[in-house]
């Protein structure tokens, strides 16, 4: 889910299919999350895209959003206990250039 617009208690939300709604803020966490999009996608040990593969994430797959450094072209993610780097492109609810600390 993405949030799209905030009025008082209430956040409008976005999934990855394009619907839309209003939910109340208690019904959301503040745990920031992202859904791989595309093709497989592989995990990276570490920040560089040459890196060890970790594993390969299929689309879909919801992940737990850990860091996306400014100027870093992958963010930190964990996938069911898996740690790793994803390309930022990859990831549905991060936007171009954002900074996740």
């Amino acid at each position: 889910m993405c949030i799209r617009d905030r009025f008082d208690t209430w956040r409008r939300i976005k999934d990855p299919a394009g619907t839309e709604g209003w939910v109340h803020s208690t019904m959301l966490s503040g745990r920031r999350t992202a859904v791989v999009t595309g093709g497989n996608r592989p995990l990276m040990r570490t920040p560089d895209e040459k890196a060890d593969l970790v594993a390969t994430l299929e689309p879909g797959v919801i992940v737990s959003v850990e860091r996306c450094p400014q100027g870093q072209s992958l963010c930190q993610v964990e996938a069911n206990g898996i740690d790793g780097w994803l390309k930022r492109d990859a990831l549905w609810g991060v936007y171009p250039g954002e900074i996740i600390d």
